[in-house]
């Protein structure tokens, strides 16, 4: 995995790149066209330990465990932010996120009935959306995204679970970006 974060990174900023490593060996190689904004910001997504640490040393953001209870995702949080003052960085040049699942319907029960159904066939666990998922209408979102928000979250990554197309559009409609 490393190996390919140094390998990318090297082939959006430099031509003819020399890599020898484990599992990859480049001689000269090249990718046309570069990225216009130089090094591609690269996010990683954790939810243990030696993954956040992984993430605070070698990316350049870190977003939470779309399946992660607050208490985790503080605990989380905290982590990174500890990582990240022993470092001497903040979250100005290391953003933090959260993904939060959801379904947007007016009708909160079937959304959350929706939410069950895909978490029982992805997870295998039904209840869990309970836990950690948003459903019904966006203005009900508010005070888990406040609540998140408070714990230092920068940005949040609003994951539709199914009838993506659909559900991005009432989402869009519903909060004015359309």
């Amino acid at each position: 995995f490393l190996e390919n974060v140094h390998i990318m990174r090297a082939l959006w900023t430099q031509d003819g790149v020399h890599y020898q490593g484990d599992s990859y060996q480049l001689e000269d190689a090249n990718i046309e066209p570069k990225p216009a904004q130089g090094l591609v910001p690269l996010w990683f997504g954790a939810n243990v330990e030696a993954a956040i640490r992984r993430a605070v040393k070698h990316a350049d953001g870190w977003t939470g465990a779309g399946s992660s209870v607050l208490a985790v995702l503080a605990t989380n949080i905290a982590l990174v932010q500890e990582l990240l003052d022993a470092d001497g960085r903040t979250q100005a040049d290391f953003p933090i996120s959260n993904r939060m699942y959801l379904a947007v319907d007016d009708a909160e029960a079937r959304a959350l009935r929706r939410l069950q159904e895909w978490s029982g066939a992805y997870y295998g666990n039904a209840e869990i959306p309970e836990r950690w998922a948003i459903w019904g209408i966006p203005a009900g979102y508010e005070e888990e995204l406040a609540e998140m928000a408070e714990m230092d979250v920068n940005e949040f990554v609003l994951n539709p679970v199914f009838e993506y197309k659909e559900q991005m559009g009432q989402l869009a409609s519903i909060t004015g970006l359309v």
